[in-house]
């Protein structure tokens, strides 16, 4: 009967408290003497507890942090982050919540215990970061696969691809993991040149040979008659063929027919006229005083009568 007396007994004090503890919030409120009194904000501080449902709280200072409902006169300091050491805030500047170092750009921590930061593995020409270093981890490199390359110094380098040489271009050197493939243009057909070239030449030559040929005829025209003109009678030249070396035949002289009536025809013209056509002949020299047709010799100053000149050429 004792034992069952004791349990009960103890049971009702642990509802009692139990009931008690349960009615104030255990986030923002705090009991005081069976009150629930409110806590100050985060990134706030209590400067005096005697108001428990509504406490004078202030805002934390620079560098100072409150992450949680508190009663707490003072904030917390946030660390510090040495940029001596390489390191920074790895976030903004926050009164609620407590700052963490990190190390800078291309640092890592030095340690498991950051306290310092160290550069990260600088990666070769012809080689690529594997796996880039962050605050962590140092960067890890391995050499540029076949088909690319690298010719910068760095932490974070790359490896890019070497260039495909385009239509009418080609390979005049191969890529290697230090250098990019170097196109050149494609030459053009060499004997289709040549024998444009040839061509283009035979041709030049041929103008440039007709040109000194007629300069050439040129020249030997003007000599010539520089010759003829200076040996005179003493030496013929070749004559050529001139209207004036051929007699007009009379057709009329062996047919009668046409006698009467090229008679006729002389009738119908008029003396006038016959005598002009005389005159222009005479003073052209084609007829001689006498009426004869005269012919001139190449070379020879005078004309002579043809009948003198036949005369002549029967003698010779």
């Amino acid at each position: 009967m004792r034992v069952s007396v004791l349990v009960l007994l103890v049971c009702e004090q642990l509802l009692v408290l139990t009931s008690a503890q349960s009615r104030c919030d255990p986030l923002t409120q705090y009991d005081q003497a069976g009150q629930c009194c409110t806590m100050c904000a985060p990134g706030t501080r209590m400067l005096s507890p005697s108001l428990c449902l509504t406490p004078q709280c202030a805002e934390c200072g620079q560098h100072e942090y409150q992450n949680r409902y508190n009663t707490e006169p003072r904030c917390k300091p946030q660390p510090y982050c040495d940029p001596n050491k390489n390191m920074e805030d790895s976030q903004p500047a926050s009164k609620k919540k407590q700052s963490t170092c990190s190390c800078l750009r291309g640092f890592h921590c030095s340690s498991d215990v950051c306290v310092t930061c160290v550069p990260h593995t600088t990666c070769n020409p012809g080689q690529r970061a594997k796996s880039i270093g962050n605050h962590t981890q140092d960067t890890v490199c391995e050499s540029c696969p076949e088909g690319s390359f690298s010719v910068s110094t760095s932490w974070n380098s790359v490896c890019t691809k070497w260039t495909e040489c385009e239509s009418g271009y080609q390979v005049q050197e191969k890529g290697t993991h230090v250098s990019d493939m170097v196109c050149v243009e494609t030459p053009r057909n060499q004997g289709g040149l040549i024998a444009a070239a040839a061509v283009f030449g035979s041709v030049l030559i041929i103008i440039v040979l007709v040109c000194c040929l007629c300069r050439a005829g040129d020249t030997r025209q003007r000599a010539k008659g520089c010759l003829e003109s200076c040996r005179g009678d003493r030496e013929k030249l070749p004559r050529e063929p001139s209207p004036l070396l051929f007699t007009q035949v009379d057709e009329t002289e062996n047919d009668p027919e046409l006698q009467l009536s090229q008679e006729d025809e002389d009738m119908k013209i008029p003396e006038e006229n016959l005598e002009g056509e005389r005159e222009e002949l005479v003073s052209e020299g084609v007829l001689s005083e006498n009426g004869q047709f005269v012919t001139q010799e190449r070379g020879k100053d005078s004309i002579q009568p043809q009948q003198e000149t036949q005369a002549q050429t029967s003698m010779d």
